[in-house]
């Protein structure tokens, strides 16, 4: 719910980017956060970011997001009160561009791993909540193993070591 009109984009002076940019910090310690996101929609953003609009007949903005990723902005920047980046030190970062038809296909390989790991996670995710669950009926005696009904089954010394 977060938008301006054009009137009010003009009035302010703000520059719109294009649905597509890469969008991440340039002033204060954001930038080590190493945040870079694509923008989903036009937007404004303050002049603490910074934009990269791709020509996309050149760059495919899912591959060199990628690229971006594995670059830490932090590294290009001076430890001074107030952290910066500028665009002499944006410049002097080299991203790889192979042909447009090899960056859609790399990028595509790429989406398809982050997938099959996504997946991967909620797997591990719901098969430690199981673990957990498991554990809670345990210990707690809601279940038994076969073999073992309630206390009595347990040495005197076990009982009493319970009962503490």
């Amino acid at each position: 719910n977060h938008w301006i009109s054009e009137h009010t984009r003009k009035s302010l002076g703000a520059t719109a980017f294009p649905a597509d940019a890469i969008v991440f910090a340039k002033v204060g310690a954001a930038i080590f956060l190493e945040r870079k996101k694509i923008l989903g929609q036009a937007s404004c953003i303050d002049n603490n970011m910074a934009a990269l609009v791709l020509d996309r007949s050149r760059a495919d903005v899912r591959f060199v997001h990628t690229q971006l990723l594995s670059k830490k902005l932090g590294s290009l920047v001076a430890t001074t009160a107030l952290p910066a980046l500028n665009g002499k030190q944006l410049d002097a970062m080299a991203l790889a561009l192979p042909p447009l038809p090899e960056q859609r296909a790399i990028a595509t390989a790429l989406s398809d791993v982050d997938g099959l790991l996504g997946g991967l996670d909620r797997l591990i995710a719901k098969k430690r909540d199981l673990k957990q669950a498991a554990m809670q009926q345990l210990l707690t005696g809601q279940t038994r193993l076969p073999g073992f009904h309630g206390l009595d089954s347990a040495l005197p010394d076990q009982r009493a070591k319970r009962k503490l």
